[in-house]
C-alpha cells in the first residue's frame, strides 16, 4: 500500500518565496529592456530632429553671397545674406581704382536676370566688412527688372568697391540668421537692410527647434583664403525626455566673389 505525501509548510513558502523572486527579476528585466528599447526611440527621434534643422541650415547658408556669412551675438546667431539671382556684366564696372562715374544699370551678358525676390546688387565683396557697410558695395533697393533687354536697372548711379575677377554679380534679399536663444534655434528673414551692427535680429522669427543647447560656442566661422573656402562650424545639443545628442557640422561657405 502506497501512501502519499503532500508538501510542508516549509516548502510550500520556499517554492513562493522563489517565485516571488524569479518575477521581481523578470519584472525588471523587462523594465530595462522597454527603458533601453524608449531610450533609444527618443535619441533616433533627437537625432532626426537635430539632423533635419542642420541640413536646413547647411542648405541655406551654402547659397549665401560669398563672404556674407557672419558670427554675430557672441557666436549664438549666424547672419547671411539669401542669395535671389546674378550673373555676369559684360566689360568693367566703375569702381575705386578705374576711378569711372558711377552707373545706374548692369549689363548682364546678353541674358535676361529674373530679379525674383532680390533688393540689393553685390560685385566684388572680399570680406563681411565690406557686404554689410552700405557705402561700399550696397546699392540699396534694386529697380524692377527689364524684359526688353538683358540689363540690370539699380535704384541710382553707384560707383562699386571694386570689380569682380569672375565678372560677376549677385542679387540678394535682405539678411537673414539663424540665432540659439533660450534653448529654441530660430529662423530670421527680412528684418532689416545689410548693417555693420551686429545683436540678436528683431521680431520672434520661426521656431526650428526646441530645448536646444550647445557644449560651447553654437557657431563659429573659420576665415577662408585666397584658395580655401570659408568654413562655419555648428556645435549643438539637442534634448528631450532626458536623453540629449551632440551634432556637430562643418559648412564650406564660398568666398570667391
Amino acid at each position: 500500500m502506497h501512501s502519499h505525501r503532500g508538501f510542508t509548510l516549509i516548502e510550500l513558502i520556499t517554492v513562493m518565496v522563489l517565485v516571488a523572486v524569479l518575477s521581481v527579476f523578470s519584472v525588471q528585466f523587462v523594465a530595462s529592456v522597454l527603458e533601453n528599447y524608449n531610450r533609444t526611440v527618443d535619441r533616433a527621434k533627437l537625432i532626426a530632429h537635430g539632423r533635419q534643422a542642420m541640413e536646413r541650415m547647411t542648405r541655406q547658408l551654402r547659397a549665401a553671397l560669398p563672404n556674407s556669412v557672419r558670427v554675430t551675438n557672441g557666436g549664438s546667431c549666424v547672419e547671411f545674406l539669401p542669395i535671389a539671382g546674378g550673373g555676369n556684366y559684360i566689360g568693367e564696372l566703375p569702381d575705386v581704382d578705374n576711378g569711372a562715374g558711377g552707373v545706374a544699370s548692369i549689363a548682364s551678358g546678353g541674358y535676361q536676370v529674373t530679379f525674383g525676390t532680390a533688393r540689393y546688387v553685390y560685385v566684388g565683396a572680399l570680406s563681411t566688412a565690406e557686404v554689410y557697410s552700405n557705402s561700399a558695395v550696397s546699392v540699396g533697393v534694386a529697380g524692377s527688372e527689364d524684359h526688353s533687354d538683358a540689363t540690370v536697372s539699380l535704384s541710382g548711379t553707384h560707383q562699386f568697391l571694386r570689380n569682380s575677377i569672375s565678372s560677376r554679380f549677385y542679387l540678394t534679399d535682405n539678411p537673414a540668421a539663424f540665432c540659439l536663444n533660450a534653448g529654441d534655434l530660430r529662423y530670421f528673414s527680412g528684418y532689416s537692410t545689410p548693417s555693420a551692427t551686429t545683436g540678436t535680429p528683431t521680431g520672434a522669427g520661426s521656431l526650428m527647434a526646441e530645448t536646444v543647447g550647445s557644449d560651447g560656442v553654437p557657431f563659429l566661422v573659420s576665415a577662408g583664403t585666397e584658395d580655401r573656402n570659408s568654413v562655419l562650424s555648428m556645435r549643438l545639443t539637442y534634448s528631450r525626455g532626458g536623453e540629449t545628442v551632440a551634432l556637430n557640422q562643418e559648412v564650406l561657405i564660398r568666398n570667391v566673389p
